[in-house]
């Protein structure tokens, strides 16, 4: 849905379009940050512990083990600033040449004697579209407030023609930075959706995924306030296209600083109650078989690792005096922690074990996933016995070992938590994994990973010429702090298992 898809996990994307501050030329804006890593294999050490930044080669050769994505290169700014794009617009790029032609369109029919015609909503909208695309996202949404309109006198108050409107009214005020409207509108949504679908219907599951997928994202909104993209000067003909519109409000401007610790727990608590019911549901109307189930549980499980890790580990009951909205089950906060979400992770296991056609690999992935529950969370007295127990099936269940080592000893080791994006990832700025960046340099670094997944001892192997002290040491530290799934050789786990990687970077 276009509302959640543009931030997609990730503040970078819904604040793509602002203007960023001043940093210095030689400063490396570590908001943007991002590390790529690809495994390396040293073929030949020359032997020598030179000054890692003086080369301008690596002091040793070697290979990498997997490769990045080399077409269409583009910087992270620009990468970030497309992504928010295709995020408020579901239409191909429009000249602003075109606004007149849209204008034409709906003063024709509103000319021909009816100012409420349903054929305007569908104008109105291409027009909205069309200024969206030249950055003026106020007149875009005046826009839409009318299309809005004009669809409730034709079809009443509550009905779903104002669906996509709704949707794209998200999208324009995440795209200003106004979180707390953008948040008025999706629950203005949702409440729509259940206005025609009664509760403990099964048609209102799809919207109760979303409404409680946005929950989890608007607790995370606020979490990072990272320096925002200025999208690139985009060359024209057009007066229109020059015209600068004014700047759109900030979200640090719309929420007050006091407020936003309720806005973050009200919505995390939303989520989790709105999860909780989506299990419900799909139990009491379709069975332990069914396979949404498990991926219900995994969202569950998502939940109780935020509350754990923002809640819990600042002390407090920051649950006391939340509102248990849309006919919620009771939910004792006790519930609420990384014990319940281990729960989860486990009822997943035993939910994709009942359901039909589950591959053995998606059986033991859900079961790495447990595994990496357990080691997060220091749950790690049983950490072998299930890993073991994990490879055993997985063999038996008939897979090569290829398929056997690209699950329990792949090159590139799983880093953790791996249920939520981490920072200075590709997830964390919600970018997809074929897109191709404009790297300003790697460094290389090798580290041990023991037999409950702690990184161990990191070494700088070699970094390329002037890449910033700021970097490197980043990159380090979160290394250091790094937890890692352990890899398996022939069923065992590896003790100390030494691990060499290329971080290529950007920001």
């Amino acid at each position: 849905m276009r509302g959640i898809a543009l931030f997609q996990g990730s503040l970078l994307v819904a604040c793509s379009l602002q203007a960023a501050p001043l940093i210095a030329a030689d400063e490396p804006n570590l908001d943007l940050l991002l590390f790529d890593p690809v495994p390396l294999v040293i073929v030949q050490d020359a032997g020598a512990e030179s000054a890692v930044t003086a080369a301008a080669q690596p002091p040793y050769q070697s290979n990498e083990l997997q490769a990045l994505p080399a077409t269409k290169v583009q910087n992270i700014q620009v990468a970030l600033t497309s992504l928010a794009m295709r995020g408020t617009s579901s239409t191909a790029d429009m000249p602003a040449s075109d606004i007149a032609r849209y204008e034409a369109s709906f003063k024709e029919i509103e000319q021909a004697g009816n100012a409420y015609s349903m054929e305007l909503p569908e104008s109105l909208v291409s027009l909205a579209d069309a200024y969206e695309r030249t950055g003026d996202y106020l007149k875009a949404l005046s826009l839409y407030e009318r299309a809005s309109h004009i669809i409730r006198i034709n079809e009443g108050l509550f009905t779903l023609g104002q669906e996509t409107v709704v949707e794209r009214m998200i999208g324009n005020y995440l795209a200003q930075g106004d979180m707390v409207a953008a948040d008025q509108q999706q629950e203005y949504l949702y409440y729509l959706r259940r206005k025609v679908h009664p509760y403990r219907s099964p048609e209102l599951i799809k919207a109760m995924q979303d409404f409680a997928q946005w929950n989890v994202q608007a607790f995370q909104y606020y979490a990072f306030r990272p320096a925002p993209v200025v999208p690139p000067a985009q060359p024209s003909d057009s007066e229109a296209e020059k015209a600068a519109p004014p700047p759109p409000p900030t979200a640090a401007a719309v929420a007050p600083a006091a407020d936003i610790d309720a806005f973050r727990i009200q919505h995390l608590f939303n989520a989790q109650i709105i999860y909780q019911q989506i299990s419900n549901l799909l139990l009491s109307n379709f069975g332990i078989t069914d396979p949404r189930l498990p991926d219900n549980e995994l969202q569950l499980a998502i939940t109780n690792y935020l509350y754990a890790t923002n809640v819990i580990a600042r002390g407090g009951s920051a649950f006391d005096g939340m509102q248990q909205d849309y006919d919620s089950p009771d939910l004792p906060v006790r519930r609420f922690g990384y014990g319940e979400g281990r729960n989860s992770m486990e009822r997943r296991v035993v939910y994709l074990r009942k359901a039909p056609g589950t591959s053995p690999e998606a059986l033991a992935r859900a079961r790495l996933d447990l595994i990496d529950w357990m080691i997060t969370t220091r749950s790690r007295s049983d950490i072998q016995s299930v890993f073991e127990q994990a490879y055993k099936e997985y063999a038996e269940a008939g897979a090569t070992p290829e398929q056997i080592a690209a699950l329990f000893h792949p090159a590139l080791p799983a880093s953790l938590p791996s249920i939520v994006p981490q920072r200075f990832t590709r997830a964390s700025f919600g970018l997809p994994a074929d897109a191709a960046l404009q790297y300003r340099g790697f460094i290389d670094v090798e580290f041990l990973i023991n037999k409950i997944g702690e990184s161990m001892s990191p070494e700088l192997l070699y970094r390329s010429p002037d890449t910033p002290d700021a970097v490197a040491e980043t990159l380090l530290r979160s290394i250091r702090r790094a937890q890692f799934r352990p890899r398996m050789l022939d069923g065992k786990l590896v003790e100390d298992d030494r691990i060499t990687l290329r971080y290529y970077y950007t920001y």
